[in-house]
């Protein structure tokens, strides 16, 4: 007997995807059994710059770690991404012989050679909070720890990262959040949409006139809906 397919976004309730918004600026994300990145905050592609360039099969943490973007941004990359197949092979070991979980690494298998030869290890890692060392294109080398929580209701965990050693790492990701969001202000013309939510269909969230979405205290989404074919 099959087991279920992976959870999808539209499985995730709607009060966590508030609080994944709630933890900008720290990296944020939603991933479920299979590694997919299911919803994701404007701090999460302040880290990874590229992520939202993916493709949408692509939008994998395993699969992301063997993308020649993030090899440049482990240091470790080695260790990380020993770490990254132990862990899906422990986490996933009774979900193999699904055809979504099959087909996925058979393509890892194919595509990379050094995954083939770390999937032959057999590897286990536990998963237990960690930290991981980036060399980031505009931060340079930082060190964040990340934490894990397991989503009631689905099969899926919210992962935040936050900043081990350095709090002034908060301030300089606002900066590159609130970046982020004036450049897509400037490019939407006054408009925003939540990034997790850009291949849903809903409500278009436009900025109303006079509010500054970078103001103390203002809140980028809490803006007005308006029906996206108005």
């Amino acid at each position: 007997m099959l087991t279920p397919e992976p959870c999808s976004r539209e499985g995730i309730p709607e009060q966590y995807l508030t609080f994944l918004e709630f933890q900008d600026p720290l990296p944020a994300f939603i991933v479920n059994h299979r590694f997919d990145v299911l919803a994701w905050n404007q701090g999460f592609c302040a880290l990874f710059p590229y992520f939202e360039t993916l493709e949408q099969h692509r939008r994998n943490t395993l699969v992301m770690m063997f993308d020649e973007r993030a090899r440049e941004m482990h240091p470790n990359w080695e260790q990380d991404a020993l770490e990254a197949a132990a862990l899906f092979r422990a986490q996933a070991a009774d979900q193999l012989a699904h055809p979504a979980y099959a087909r996925m690494i058979d393509d890892l298998q194919g595509e990379y050679p050094e995954f083939r030869e770390l999937w032959k290890r057999l590897d286990l890692a536990p998963s237990a909070p960690s930290v991981r060392c980036f060399d980031h294109p505009t931060l340079g080398r930082i060190e964040l720890g990340y934490v894990k929580l397991r989503l009631a209701g689905a099969d899926a965990t919210l992962v935040v990262y936050q900043p081990v050693l350095d709090s002034r790492l908060i301030a300089r990701f606002r900066d590159l959040v609130e970046e982020r969001i004036r450049v897509r202000l400037r490019s939407a013309g006054g408009s925003v949409g939540r990034p997790y939510r850009q291949s849903v269909p809903e409500d278009v969230l436009r900025i109303p006139d006079g509010l500054d979405p970078l103001e103390p205290g203002v809140n980028p989404f809490e803006v007005q809906r308006v029906p996206g074919n108005a």
